[in-house]
């Protein structure tokens, strides 16, 4: 049975998709399902195809979703840093975009935004430099570009939430602690990454 649907839903070619944290055929592993049908889509293993999936989907306009797991990837359930995923719903099957290893982020905790070039943007809320979490881009070729390393001072720490990416190629989000104190005190900062001009 699954459970802990911990995001929002995401609406694609007239169907509700969904993540839940837990549950599925692994306790600990969570699944990916679609309102209206009563089994899951999708249950992670836990193992390198990531497990606890706390975040939302996006999708391509193709009918492909991605979106995160917190753990998983490089060990099972809890374990592990968690990776990036491709969910094909009418072909059932999951593909790992990338795994994190730490140093790259570890933990994500929240859904992705996608641009119009097929870039996925997101938030790690550890690991990267400090062990305070990242921002990071992942091309569609798979490349993982680390934008922001979080220091846990004044540019905050552990940021829980995704990223907005407007159209001019600026980065939006929050961080939950730090800022006005290192963490983790602090009440937390909101952030703008501009690209990089060429």
């Amino acid at each position: 049975m699954a459970h802990c649907p911990s995001a929002g839903l995401y609406y694609q070619n007239g169907i509700l998709y969904g993540t839940t944290c837990g549950g599925g055929a692994h306790q600990y592993g969570g699944t990916i399902f679609q309102v209206g049908v009563q089994s899951a889509l999708y249950t992670f293993t836990g193992g390198a195809d990531g497990s606890q999936p706390f975040g939302g989907l996006v999708g391509d306009g193709l009918g492909n979703l991605y979106g995160t797991t917190s753990a998983g990837g490089t060990g099972n359930f809890g374990i592990g840093n968690g990776v990036v995923f491709q969910f094909n719903p009418a072909s059932g099957r999951e593909t790992v975009l990338h795994t994190f290893t730490g140093p790259d982020g570890s933990s994500p905790a929240a859904g992705l935004a996608r641009d119009a070039q097929g870039n996925l943007y997101g938030t790690t809320t550890l690991g990267g430099a400090s062990g305070y979490g990242t921002v990071f881009k992942l091309d569609p070729s798979g490349n993982l570009t680390t934008l922001h390393n979080f220091t846990g001072g004044a540019d905050g720490a552990k940021p829980y939430a995704g990223v907005i990416v407007d159209a001019q190629g600026n980065i939006w989000g929050a961080a939950s602690v730090g800022g006005s104190a290192a963490a983790p005190a602090g009440y937390g900062t909101l952030f703008l990454i501009t690209p990089a001009v060429n």
